[in-house]
């Protein structure tokens, strides 16, 4: 994982047009998974994403640690979804993963905005969101508006 995180460019989310067709399974799988125990010290959230064959899956993990300048602090999970991921078919996203990217961040920052259980979320330092194998980017932090 790289050694630093990024603040998602805002101007990036501005160009996206998708329908979010996916949007109320998805705002009912995080409902869910943060329903479950949630272990007290989580300082930030990350959804980490995979590209499989023909989707983008989503995984929805909580750290005892965060710091901005180092991502490995979404190695140090206490929690996670485990195997109940989210399921972005390609053919809702699109097949270049940047495409599967843009479309997980608009369904996590629509969650954001208007989720159920977004105020636990947003009770953290951070939320992020990146495929495990590339860069983490956060989606907001403390002190910074939805």
């Amino acid at each position: 994982m790289p050694s630093t995180s990024k603040i998602l460019n805002f101007n990036l989310l501005l160009q996206m047009d998708h329908s979010l067709i996916l949007y109320p399974a998805f705002a009912k799988w995080v409902d869910d998974s943060l329903s479950s125990n949630i272990p007290k010290g989580i300082r930030a959230f990350n959804f980490n994403l995979y590209e499989t064959a023909d989707s983008y899956e989503v995984e929805l993990i909580g750290a005892d640690r965060f710091d901005v300048s180092d991502s490995d602090w979404a190695c140090h999970d206490v929690f996670n979804t485990g195997d109940l991921l989210f399921e972005i078919p390609k053919g809702e996203a699109g097949t270049r993963w940047e495409d599967g990217y843009e479309y997980a961040v608009e369904l996590v920052m629509t969650y954001l905005e208007n989720g159920k259980k977004s105020g636990l979320l947003l009770s953290s330092e951070a939320v992020g969101i990146g495929f495990v194998d590339g860069d983490l980017e956060l989606l907001w932090m403390k002190g910074m508006k939805i």
